[in-house]
């Protein structure tokens, strides 16, 4: 009966809402006829009069205004259920359902969609956080757009595409046995009790296929649902569990590379095959971090062992070392000024009158260095009064100039270094 009257419904509430079909009809631009023959077949569907005829005109039976409440909060919702539709494939302010592991919560989903959130600020997400096999049936139901799991599906419905090898460790307490050891067979535990995911996860179907690998079948002593949760009860004491490693280290635990056989898991994005992409979900798949070799950065292992810092605390650092290294440079580079310097005169007294001798050091300096200053130090010119060891009566004579160099406009005191560069110098020949 739906199928029948659902064309129908929004002519019924034109005509309604006039109460004149010519009306209606050119409201809706739609021929009269047919506004008029739909409006007969609705009243024989229904098998009541829902119009009073008068003329051209009509009016609503009790029977067509009961009906017309319901027709309009039909209509109402299919209208905002179309806005709704319209809105989530929107390509500036879309909507995309996207699932992802639990082990992915922390660092991995955020870092993801900060990115893409930088370009697309205004895309809206529905995020489901799952095991695997829970979001692939998801995604076959519509409920979900694309997910990141593990491993990696390999189904003729769905879009598979690997992204990166995440390594797994067996983690020991503290105290155990083991935990003095940085690498380890999976066979060496085969005695261990262990705590796993749940029956379902992919997790513990990789863990079930190497420990069988290994040669033995696992004794289970928990089966939980997160790997922290685990990693929690590793540290009690509980068992020993192997897990992707954390995207911090985590206290209280010793996390053990595993040589043989190879402990790994596939990590890879899949969406459902031959289903049209709203553009949202488009721009998602399209992302750096979802390509195929570019895995999101906290999917590399940490070193067994090792607290090594965060993402965020490394990129601090090395940015710090970076804005350090031109004020070095620059403080190394920074160029020469000059001073002035008078040492305390044992001459005469007649000699207080004589002029400062000036002395050059280098050509983009205008006075010579002092010989008794370090010469680690930065040198700046400056003006010297040699001491004096002539009678007073040399203060009177004219001074000698000898050329020494072309720059050259003063003379060098006697006292300068050997090492340095001479410019012309000014001597006053002794009495004989």
């Amino acid at each position: 009966m739906s199928r029948l009257l659902a064309p129908r419904l929004a002519h019924f509430a034109g005509v309604a809402r006039t109460e004149h079909v010519t009306r209606a009809a050119q409201e809706m631009q739609v021929p009269q006829s047919t506004l008029s023959r739909a409006m007969v077949r609705l009243e024989q569907d229904l098998g009541v009069d829902l119009f009073a005829r008068h003329g051209r005109t009509v009016s609503l039976t009790p029977a067509g205004r009961t009906f017309l409440a319901s027709v309009e909060r039909a209509l109402a919702e299919i209208e905002r259920a179309a806005e709704e539709v319209r809105a989530d494939a929107d390509p500036a302010t879309g909507k995309v359902a996207f699932g992802f592991l639990h082990t992915m919560g922390a660092e991995t989903v955020p870092g993801l969609l900060h990115a893409f959130r930088a370009d697309h600020p205004r895309i809206r997400f529905s995020l489901v956080q799952n095991y695997g096999e829970a979001m692939l049936e998801r995604l076959r139901a519509g409920e979900l757009d694309l997910c990141l799991t593990s491993p990696v599906p390999d189904a003729p419905d769905l879009v598979a595409r690997r992204l990166d090898e995440q390594k797994l460790r067996l983690v020991v307490p503290p105290d155990h046995r083991l935990a003095g050891r940085r690498r380890i067979r999976l066979a060496e535990a085969a005695d261990e009790t262990f705590v796993t995911l749940e029956p379902g996860y992919g997790l513990r179907r990789i863990t079930d296929d190497l420990c069988a690998q290994a040669g033995f079948r696992p004794r289970i002593a928990f089966e939980g649902e997160e790997a922290e949760t685990l990693r929690g009860l590793v540290a009690a004491g509980l068992g020993v569990a192997l897990l992707p490693p954390p995207a911090f280290p985590r206290p209280g635990v010793v996390e053990l590379t595993v040589t043989a056989p190879k402990a790994a898991r596939e990590i890879g994005v899949a969406w459902l095959a031959g289903r049209p992409d709203t553009p949202p979900v488009a721009a998602l798949q399209e992302v750096p971090a979802l390509q195929a070799g570019q895995p999101p950065a906290d999917l590399r292992a940490v070193p067994p062992g090792r607290a090594g810092p965060g993402r965020r605390e490394a990129e601090c650092r090395r940015g710090e070392r970076a804005r350090g290294e031109p004020a070095r440079r620059q403080a190394r580079d920074r160029p020469r000024r000059t001073r002035t310097h008078r040492p305390t005169s044992r001459a005469v007294p007649a000699l207080a009158a004589r002029p400062a001798v000036t002395y050059w050091d280098s050509p983009p300096a205008t006075a010579l260095t002092c010989p008794q200053a370090p010469r680690d130090r930065l040198r700046r010119a400056r003006t010297h009064r040699a001491t004096a060891l002539a009678v007073p009566a040399l203060a009177a004579r004219p001074a000698a100039t000898y050329p020494d160099s072309p720059r050259a406009t003063a003379s060098t005191c006697p006292q300068a270094s050997r090492d340095q560069p001479r410019g012309a110098r000014t001597h006053r020949p002794r009495q004989p």
